[in-house]
């Protein structure tokens, strides 16, 4: 899983979350956002990839993807309020 994947999906099911909110709940947004979080480094960087087998691969590391998750975790705190995704 990329971490600009999860970032953007967020981005996007909450942008359309009125036409969607039948088919994804809000409890799915905020797993994508509990992982997003989980990838953050205590620095305030955060790991890029995480694979399946081995959980978090940190031997790449995108300039890209940290933006795209803080643009998906804004756009869930303005559907939740929620002070985590702030």
């Amino acid at each position: 899983v990329k971490l600009g994947a999860a970032g953007l999906v967020l981005v996007g099911f909450c942008g359309y979350y009125d036409l969607i909110k039948e088919e994804v709940p809000l409890s799915t947004l905020e797993q994508i956002g509990e992982f997003i979080i989980s990838m953050q480094k205590p620095d305030g960087g955060f790991i890029s990839k995480y694979l399946a087998a081995t959980g978090p691969d940190e031997s790449w590391v995108s300039l890209y993807y940290p933006g795209e998750a803080a643009f998906g975790l804004v756009e869930l705190y303005k559907l939740t309020n929620k002070q985590k995704y702030q």
